[in-house]
């Protein structure tokens, strides 16, 4: 697994911005979002859609190859 590199297009500066942008969600909604790790279909359906319920959803790219693959280098190099 690359390492995460942490410049414009980096992994924990992406997660950095996405956990930012879901607090200032709940500071202007004023209320919390249950955090569900990687539900299942069933899961999230049975929870969250059919109860019109929000939530945030983590660890669900965790296997992308995305993930580990899109270092600053690698995408300055497909430039």
């Amino acid at each position: 697994m690359a390492a995460a590199h942490d410049g414009a297009f980096g992994v924990g500066l992406v997660r950095e911005n996405l956990l930012a942008a879901a607090e200032e969600a709940q500071e202007l909604i004023g209320s919390s979002c249950p955090r569900v790790r990687a539900p299942s279909p069933l899961e999230f359906a049975r929870d969250f859609v059919h109860q019109n319920r929000p939530c945030v959803i983590t660890g669900a790219m965790d296997d992308w190859p995305a993930m580990s693959k899109w270092s600053d280098d690698y995408l300055l190099e497909k430039l």
